[in-house]
């Protein structure tokens, strides 16, 4: 089943984040300057703009600030005589999981798990493990909840996203929030008019699921169509950007060698409350296929995505473009498994430090 999250290009860029101490896995990152933004990626795949307290960017999948999200039990029938009792009040979202602080922090949101409904059962996927993924090896399963844990939002942590011997070796890692990344239906979203023919929305980011990003599946891939916050009207401010062409986080099939890119735009968007527009160019390839090494278990033949994102921003920390990189894992019939989102201006793909590291765990 897929388990799609950030972006799919994963958009987003680091914000400005204030925490508890310092973490054993990983060290704080610079402090941006000026402002505060959001960005928006793929994959991720997560990139976006800045002003008062942050800076973010939006390529599909990445950092926002924390709030809480509310809403309908996602076990609940919705066939039920009692549907008028559950229904979701106007402004609401979907029952959203925060993540789960390992760690213990004073300034991290307590945080609740939400159970795999009952009757989610995971699509047939005709699983051959032959290094190429096609659309019938990828199905999106509507109400799973797979777990990923992460390093804190706001902070960096070392990495090594270069194969050894043909190898990624996953194991050991940040554990500081644990996030189930859910799969939902769009229709209970106060946004779901803006994203007509969308699929599924899912988290952007492991470090703090209030910012969501929305797909659009079918046979020929996987688009992410923007991202919104899970709320209507947060404490932080209303987030939403809408593409006006999706862009691609998967084209089937995926293999080694295959390569594709987008330009996309937005306009009379809303970033944490303050509005912005901009324009974004995603270049993705499957650059590599090896061994992944997990803390759950190990999988072959799992391919790796290479998103580059660069974007411009009306509302800007910086007159340059700003640029990132991300590093999506996908398995067949389980969809992402890890994922390595570069520092803000990053264009070395050997970097060696993450904004955010998360994998697929317990």
């Amino acid at each position: 089943m897929r388990f799609v999250s950030d972006a799919a290009p994963s958009p987003r860029a680091p914000v400005r984040f204030v925490a508890g101490g310092p973490r054993r896995h990983h060290r704080r990152g610079p402090r941006a300057r000026g402002g505060r933004g959001l960005a928006i990626l793929l994959l991720a795949l997560a990139a976006l703009a800045a002003c008062e307290a942050r800076d973010i960017v939006i390529p599909g999948g990445d950092t926002s600030p924390v709030q809480d999200a509310t809403g309908p039990d996602p076990g609940s029938d919705p066939t039920a005589a009692d549907d008028a009792a559950h229904e979701t009040p106007p402004g609401d979202a979907p029952d959203l999981p925060r993540p789960d602080p390992l760690t213990p922090d004073p300034l991290t949101p307590d945080s609740h798990e939400i159970p795999l409904p009952d009757a989610v059962s995971p699509p047939v996927c005709p699983a051959n493990n032959d290094g190429r993924i096609d659309a019938a090896e990828m199905p999106v399963a509507i109400g799973a909840a797979p777990a990923f844990v992460a390093n804190a939002y706001g902070t960096e942590v070392a990495v090594a996203v270069d194969p050894v011997d043909g190898a990624w070796d996953f194991t050991e890692g940040p554990e500081d929030v644990r996030t189930p990344m859910s799969v939902l239906a769009p229709g209970g979203f106060w946004f779901a008019d803006r994203f007509p023919g969308a699929t599924f929305v899912s988290p952007l980011s492991a470090q703090d699921p209030s910012v969501v990003a929305v797909y659009l599946a079918d046979g020929t891939g996987v688009r992410l169509m923007g991202v919104a916050s899970a709320e209507a009207d947060p404490p932080s401010g209303r987030t939403l950007v809408v593409y006006d062409v999706p862009v691609p986080l998967f084209e089937f099939p995926l293999e080694v060698g295959r390569t594709y890119g987008a330009t996309s735009s937005f306009k009379d968007a809303l970033l944490f409350g303050i509005p912005n527009a901009g324009k974004e160019e995603y270049a993705i390839a499957v650059d590599a296929a090896g061994t992944l090494v997990l803390p759950a278990f190990t999988l072959h033949n799992t391919l790796r995505l290479r998103v580059e994102v660069s974007q411009r921003l009306v509302v800007a920390p910086q007159p340059d473009p700003i640029r990132s990189i991300q590093f999506i894992f996908v398995h067949e019939c389980i969809g992402e498994v890890a994922r390595i989102s570069s520092p803000v201006n990053t264009t070395d793909p050997h970097f060696a430090t993450a904004r955010e590291f998360r994998r697929l765990s317990f």
